[in-house]
């Protein structure tokens, strides 16, 4: 089969009446056939070889992660494995791209500074960036690298920075760089320097750091230090690294705090700490503490996490007693409630039925009816009914057991609401989760409804159950169904599913779907399901389609798919695109990507294509 840029020229000329305006770009790229054969390579960022260019695809494939926790980690990884070699042509990419991928650069500088802390920072004196936190981020972790390899030189080029704040950046990256070597003479260091110069946290950052590996040492450098220099802090940063290393020795250390707030704020860092590790041994400390607000809150803390003691309900009871009666009481006994429901619910509820009308109480028996539903949902059921008042607060209990009966026992939470008037989100939620585990069961009870308003909502959720099973049935089921937004969603999903297994099957059944909105989302949804497994057979389909607007909504898919691989090869297709608002979107997304990762290739791009109006090209250069 010819590759991917003869088939899209091909479309092109098909199409050429319904896409007037729109060109073939031309230039010399590599076809794209398959990803495992997929190797052009990057040019605005300029790499020198396949290796580099790897590199930077590594950074713009983690950037593209939709889920945001992966996301930064996948770019801190590809950043991580830079080499030398590679930190020019980052650097040039990442100040390049936009929005909130521009955040990168800061980092791209910091491993800049583990290969050169000095040109790094001077880089990043010059370099124009966003935020002040991005700005100080880059000096301060050239700094940081500078200091420990030649801390005379990173002391004399930090106090020489004119800015005032990259100035003070300049000072805790040397600062806490010296953590490593000589906390003391960090310290002395800093304390040596004009207010001007030391940023007002950074004695706060050395604190936390060197308490994080010798947390006696740093307590006792924290004394030395004087009211105005920072001295309440540090021993509360000390004091909070301490608590999670050694609580006991922590404790010893700050009854002996002179400053009664500070000595009142340690306590409470330390109690917190200390009745998560060792409830029993807290409670000892705590019971040493004269009466009064500090006593109290510590003893808060023990009883919040003594729900994991072998005394359950009735020792959480017993050490409530001796806090005097009123709100903090009662949050203590709702927070044990909420603990203990992980590992008794029965009890929890119990403890938490023990306490006063309100919203702490509601809150305590809602955390613990949630575990129980998870473990007998018919009787958590049952408490709702018999236990709490008719009203907004027994919907809200009824909903919550009704999420986890919906998973373990779809139909016995099925019968349930037809018997309690139940609403249809919730008899949708209960569909889909028996569809997981019978699906053609799931789908003769929402046939079997009576006809109404949610009748055809009801009968589309089966079927899209039914869909991850046996697409080809549910593409049977869905033909009895009314045209609708439910129909709609339906088909999407059938197309998308069956898509994985078969897309030649779905595609000929999306096609036979006839014009409409229902037939549009399923186009869609094939195109981009397809392309992602195999971009050539794909991309034959797409060839044959007639134009119009399902084809258009395919394409789109198929452009924010294949940008991924080869930009200049989705460009052309994307100027297949007859709809000129559609095109124009499509387009306007694969540059602002292209951009990024390839600056000259993109704007080559952009200069010549008739795709997009000269208004909206000037838009996009900006």
């Amino acid at each position: 089969m010819q590759g991917l840029r003869q088939t899209a020229a091909a479309n092109q000329g098909r199409d050429s009446a319904g896409a007037a305006g729109t060109a073939k770009s031309g230039g010399a790229r590599m076809d794209l056939k398959t990803p495992s054969q997929q190797t052009s390579a990057l040019r605005g960022s300029e790499p020198e070889n396949a290796e580099q260019g790897e590199a930077l695809r590594s950074i713009l494939s983690a950037l593209h992660q939709p889920d945001t926790i992966r996301k930064l980690r996948d770019v801190v990884v590809a950043i991580d494995r830079l080499r030398p070699e590679d930190i020019e042509a980052a650097v040039k990419m990442a100040s390049k791209l936009k929005g909130d991928s521009k955040g990168i650069l800061p980092f791209v500088i910091a491993r800049w500074a583990e290969f050169d802390p000095k040109a790094a920072a001077e880089y990043s004196l010059t370099v124009k960036l966003e935020s002040g936190w991005e700005r100080e981020t880059a000096v301060s972790s050239s700094m940081g690298e500078w200091a420990k390899r030649d801390p005379v030189a990173a002391k004399a080029w930090a106090l020489a920075v004119e800015d005032s704040a990259k100035l003070r950046a300049a000072v805790a990256g040397v600062a806490i760089g010296l953590m490593d070597s000589d906390p003391t003479g960090a310290i002395s260091w800093l304390m040596s320097l004009p207010a001007k110069s030391r940023p007002p946290d950074v004695m706060a950052q050395v604190f936390r750091e060197w308490a994080s590996r010798d947390p006696g040492a740093a307590a006792q450098q924290a004394l030395l230090l004087k009211p105005g220099d920072g001295r309440s802090r540090a021993m509360l940063d000390v004091v909070s690294q301490w608590a999670d290393r050694s609580p006991s020795a922590a404790f010893t250390w700050a009854r002996n705090i002179s400053e009664a707030g500070v000595r009142s704020e340690a306590m409470q860092s330390i109690f917190r700490a200390w009745a998560s590790q060792d409830p029993d041994a807290a409670l000892v400390a705590a019971r040493q503490l004269p009466e009064g607000p500090q006593r109290n809150l510590a003893m808060h803390y023990v009883i919040e996490n003594s729900a994991d003691g072998e005394g359950g309900a009735e020792q959480i009871r017993k050490i409530a007693a001796e806090l005097p009666a009123g709100a903090q009481r009662n949050e203590a006994l709702a927070n044990a409630a909420q603990t203990l429901a992980r590992q008794d619910p029965r009890a929890a509820m119990d403890l938490a039925g023990s306490l006063p009308p309100g919203a702490t109480r509601d809150d305590a028996i809602h955390s613990a009816l949630r575990q129980l539903a998870s473990d007998s949902p018919t009787e958590a059921m049952a408490y709702v009914e018999k236990s709490i008042p008719e009203g907004a607060a027994r919907k809200k209990a009824a909903k919550e057991v009704l999420n986890y009966w919906s998973q373990t026992e779809p139909r016995a939470a099925l019968d349930w609401m037809t018997n309690h008037n139940g609403a249809t989100d919730d008899f949708v939620m209960a569909l889909r989760g028996w569809a997981r585990s019978d699906a053609q069961a799931a789908l003769a009870w929402a046939q079997a409804r009576p006809e109404g308003a949610d009748h055809a909502r009801l009968e589309a959720a089966a079927i899209e159950g039914l869909a991850n099973t046996d697409a080809p049935s549910a593409a049977a089921a869905y033909a009895k169904l009314p045209p609708g937004n439910y129909s709609r969603v339906a088909a999407a999903n059938i197309a998308s599913t069956w898509a994985q297994t078969d897309p030649t099957a779905a595609a000929e059944w999306a096609g036979r779907l006839g014009d409409g909105v229902a037939k549009t989302e399923a186009y869609r949804q094939l195109a981009s399901t397809w392309a992602n497994q195999d971009y050539v057979e794909s991309a034959a389909w797409l060839q044959k389609l007639p134009a119009g607007e399902s084809k258009d909504m395919a394409l789109s898919s198929f452009v924010a798919v294949a940008l991924k691989q080869d930009p200049g090869v989705a460009a052309e297709w994307g100027e297949t695109i007859g709809d000129p608002v559609k095109r124009t979107n499509a387009l306007r997304n694969l540059y602002e990507q292209w951009v990024g990762a390839d600056e000259a290739g993109a704007n080559q791009w952009l200069n010549r294509t008739t795709g997009i109006s000269e208004e909206e090209k000037a838009k996009m250069r900006r």
